[in-house]
């Protein structure tokens, strides 16, 4: 077992519900990337928080458009993996790069989609997400809260969605989230942010 896979399985164990794997077109992709799911699965985990590189993310594709204000770029993107409040991992031309596509993050708690130069697909696995790197989103303290109140996980279509972002003084606080539906929080959101860029649209 390579040590990436072995920091990833550190920080999040198995997953719980294990879901079917995201796959490539690409032979030579799908068989890299499968040796990674073999060992770490692909699904839900720490307690529902995170839902990783499972095939169901591709059917949150469509939130992309509504927040297509944030892209610099007109390239591919594919969803990979999601948070409780709706942050969005993104893979860059999936067909084109597969495994070695650079990855982004789509973040409702800032209004921003967050690049780096280093963070491709292999690297997200292998270091970003076992050392906590990518802002905020391994940030589960608000999704605590909520499940002392309300033991139930999210549903795959709901997200802990923040009233007031943290670029405009939100806080994270159970107060300022809400349960709501995905899809119709990225519509009616978007539509706000890329008439009102200043109400805290930005890419990060």
């Amino acid at each position: 077992m390579s040590s990436g896979i072995e920091a990833f399985k550190q920080k999040f164990g198995s997953p719980n519900p294990a879901a079917t794997p995201i796959h490539f077109s690409a032979t030579w992709a799908q068989g890299l990337w499968q040796y990674f799911v073999d060992q770490a699965g692909a699904g839900y985990f720490l307690h529902g928080f995170v839902y990783l590189f499972g095939a169901e993310a591709n059917d949150l594709n469509p939130l992309l458009a509504h927040w297509h204000f944030l892209f610099e770029t007109e390239v591919e993107r594919m969803v990979i993996g999601r948070n409780a409040y709706g942050a969005l991992l993104v893979l860059e031309n999936p067909d084109q790069d597969a495994t070695r596509g650079k990855v982004g993050l789509l973040d409702p708690l800032t209004v921003s989609y967050f690049t780096d130069p280093n963070l491709t697909f292999v690297s997200l696995q292998a270091r970003w997400l076992p050392l906590d790197l990518l802002p905020r989103f391994l940030d589960d303290s608000v999704y605590r809260t909520w499940r002392t109140t309300d033991p139930a996980t999210l549903a795959f279509d709901q997200l802990l969605a923040i009233k007031q972002p943290l670029s405009l003084g939100g806080k994270m606080d159970l107060e300022n989230f809400q349960v709501e539906n995905i899809f119709d929080y990225y519509r009616s959101t978007g539509e706000v942010y890329a008439k009102h860029p200043g109400h805290g649209g930005k890419k990060a």
